[in-house]
């Protein structure tokens, strides 16, 4: 009975000694991951370009007589630009048109007269055969007179007057350009190692002059430049558009969220950072942590990151919150 009570005596003493043990806090000081989390952002510089800037051109031969627009008038599409004598062009409409009178008039005879024989099938199907040739002159001459106008084919701004008025312009020769401003997208040229992270990116932005235009991503070049090794990324306006030819900033903002590199702590081989559980530390294991660089998490925001003394504890040991 003797040799009994010193075993018992031993018991309670290691007992109480370890829940001495379990009851000694480590002071600690925490943040929620809504107060230190945040979203990274990166930038490249990017310009506006619009999809169509076109060089008009005169598109039957004629010298000019009126242009009404001038360098920065905006015009609406369907807006005169240039004017034309029509003078030749509208005299030939009139002689196709009495060509075709002609023809049709001939078909008319030659069909009652086959009917008694007294013309070949050969000469009918070849008063059949004028005809088309003479409703095509009279189409293609009616094209020409419309011609004889040079207008917008879309909203734009006018940027160069390249003839004017008196001079003599051939088919194909350039008169004016016309830039759309309707039509504009972001262009952008971004590293090779940037491109892996577009795909995890929650928002497009164009910045230019204090003013941010919002974007989505509508297409990236797979060819390489040979010798900044860059790529193209064009992007699309969402709600309002910058003017094309402008110079900004391209920004775009990661969607997953970062703590500060500061929290990341090593335990076991493994990177991760600690978080408070029922007063106790709990280590959050981050496979993809690099040491020195924010730290990806898809924690609640109320979430309660240990900061200082988080050096000091290790998974499950109780903790105290100091303020």
């Amino acid at each position: 009975m003797a040799m009994k009570r010193p075993l018992l005596f031993l018991y309670l003493l290691v007992t109480m000694l370890s829940v001495q043990a379990d009851d000694k806090q480590i002071n600690i000081s925490v943040s929620t991951v809504d107060q230190v989390a945040y979203y990274p952002q990166s930038s490249a510089p990017a310009t506006t370009l619009s999809l169509n800037d076109a060089t008009l051109s005169a598109q039957i031969q004629s010298s000019i007589v009126s242009i009404p627009v001038k360098v920065t008038d905006t015009v609406n599409q369907g807006d005169i630009l240039v004017e034309l004598d029509c003078h030749h062009a509208t005299a030939i409409k009139e002689s196709s048109q009495a060509q075709l009178s002609l023809a049709e008039f001939q078909l008319q005879r030659a069909k009652k007269l086959r009917k008694g024989n007294n013309i070949s099938e050969e000469l009918l199907r070849k008063l059949q055969s004028d005809l088309l040739v003479a409703r095509s002159a009279v189409k293609i001459s009616t094209v020409d007179v419309q011609r004889c106008k040079i207008v917008a084919p879309f909203r734009g701004e006018v940027t160069q007057r390249i003839a004017d008025v008196g001079e003599w312009v051939n088919k194909g020769e350039p008169v004016v350009q016309l830039v759309d401003l309707d039509n504009v997208e972001v262009s952008a040229q971004l590293p090779n190692q940037s491109f892996k992270k577009l795909q995890d990116v929650s928002r497009f932005d164009f910045v230019v002059a204090d003013k941010r235009y919002p974007l989505k991503l509508r297409g990236v070049s797979e060819v390489a430049d040979k010798i900044s090794r860059t790529r193209e990324v064009r992007l699309q306006f969402t709600d309002n558009q910058a003017q094309p030819g402008q110079s900004g900033r391209l920004i775009w903002q990661d969607a997953r969220r970062y703590l500060p590199a500061s929290f990341l702590i090593k335990r076991k081989n493994e990177y991760g950072v600690f978080v408070v559980q029922d007063n106790h530390a709990r280590f959050i294991a981050v496979p993809d942590a690099q040491e020195g660089r924010p730290i990806g998490v898809m924690l609640d925001n109320d979430v309660l990151v240990i900061d200082k003394g988080r050096h000091s504890v290790n998974e499950n040991d109780p903790v105290n919150i100091i303020h």
